[in-house]
């Protein structure tokens, strides 16, 4: 699935979720994510006790809770950071949309285990890829070490910037430094102010912890 995809789904995604267009700092770098996590929702979940596989719209390998599934589940072999394997119900969308929808929700409006607020959306409008990893990893939304996520998130930034032919607006630095603001995206029909680099709580906000490696 191509970086443009992702791209035009998640601004418009993030649109929906927040009210507003995301700065390029924090569509590159929620982008990098679900680049990472999923392919932009189009990877395949694979049980490895049944062999059965699906494609089902997860954009952050967002689970739902130890298996049986519902029917808005799909049971697959996730692995801990250790290496061992065990059981997940790995949330299933209808459309890309959707997926992407509650990716960003989820991606935003975790908890830590204190359940004090880890406002990852700040480190996101940053650009500084080693905060969002941090967050993220204080959220509880991946146990692999910090470095070796924002290795990946870091990877992934590079390549959408270059295959997008666009500035690179993220960078490695503190991961507890202090959280700035992006430029805003351009929108020939609806133009935004910056994004408050603060997260909003939907009322159908949901705690869904994707604890995934």
């Amino acid at each position: 699935m191509s970086d443009q995809f992702g791209r035009q789904a998640l601004s418009e995604a993030w649109h929906q979720v927040f009210g507003e267009f995301p700065s390029l700092a924090e569509i590159q770098l929620a982008q990098a994510v679900a680049r990472g996590e999923s392919n932009y929702g189009q990877a395949s979940f694979k049980n490895l006790e049944t062999g059965e596989s699906a494609v089902i719209n997860n954009w952050g390998a967002v689970q739902s809770g130890r298996p049986p599934c519902g029917p808005d589940g799909f049971e697959a072999t996730d692995h801990h950071a250790d290496g061992s394997p065990y059981q997940a119900c790995f949330r299933r969308y209808a459309t890309a949309a959707e997926g992407a929808a509650h990716f960003l929700k989820v991606l935003c409006l975790q908890h830590n285990r204190d359940e004090d607020p880890t406002n990852v959306r700040a480190a996101l409008a940053s650009g500084n890829v080693d905060a969002v990893a941090h967050r993220m990893h204080e959220s509880g939304y991946f146990e692999l070490a910090e470095e070796k996520y924002a290795n990946a998130i870091w990877r992934n930034v590079q390549a959408i910037a270059q295959n997008l032919g666009e500035p690179l607006a993220a960078f490695r630095g503190d991961p507890e430094g202090e959280a700035g603001l992006g430029d805003p995206l351009a929108s020939s029909s609806s133009p935004v102010e910056p994004s408050s680099g603060q997260c909003g709580y939907p009322e159908d906000y949901d705690d869904d912890y994707p604890y995934t490696d």
